[in-house]
């Protein structure tokens, strides 16, 4: 009995420690709840160098993907460390990883983005082993759409993460959107752990 029950409070233990951060589970797709708040903040930590992954139902409040205006989906606050998701008044939306003025990966792709219409976003990065190579991929709707590997490894990570879509950060547009499930994972989640979370209704 108590050999079971040590091995239960390990698994636990376990499964705690690399649990998700998980914001706003009450708002999924389908619902028509607004969040009061318009963006999150996550703090990162130095564990998220060599791996980890962002994933979030976004909704266009207003605006689709001819809006000739910027939008914000990820920022951080940090000068030469940068983690952006944003898209171009162009309607390309990419995403970008930099270190340093030298060291920077990116992925661009074009999203049709719809006003009132749920989209799933993630993107996720992993370390090769101690190689000092780095796999970026983007996904849309739980599919893989942009995916490069860059010879340099992500030493450290910005202090903070921002996620969502907030009208002062692309002032040359009045709409924002509705964030619903945000996700911050300290691994690489495969593609169909991707397509499951794009999947789910809850």
């Amino acid at each position: 009995m108590k050999k079971n029950l040590l091995a239960i409070i390990a698994v636990l233990a376990g499964t705690l420690s690399g649990a998700p951060e998980i914001r706003r589970p009450d708002v999924i797709p389908g619902t028509a709840t607004v969040p009061t708040a318009r963006y999150e903040k996550f703090a990162l930590t130095d564990a998220y160098a060599n791996a980890g992954t962002v994933a979030l139902w976004l909704r266009p409040e207003g605006w689709n993907n001819d809006d000739n205006a910027w939008h914000f989906f990820c920022i951080q606050d940090s000068g030469a460390k940068q983690v952006m998701l944003y898209r171009f008044p162009t309607g390309k939306t990419r995403l970008l990883f930099k270190v340093d003025g030298k060291n920077a990966a990116e992925l661009i792709t074009e999203i049709p983005f719809a006003s009132g219409k749920w989209t799933h976003l993630a993107f996720t990065w992993k370390r090769r082993g101690t190689s000092n190579v780095t796999e970026f991929s983007l996904y849309v709707d739980g599919k893989k759409v942009k995916s490069r590997v860059n010879t340099f490894a992500l030493a450290s990570m910005p202090e903070t993460l921002r996620i969502g879509d907030v009208p002062t950060w692309n002032p040359k547009s009045k709409f924002g959107s509705t964030l619903g499930r945000v996700e911050l994972h300290d691994r690489a989640l495969s593609e169909a752990e991707i397509a499951a979370l794009a999947g789910a209704k809850k």
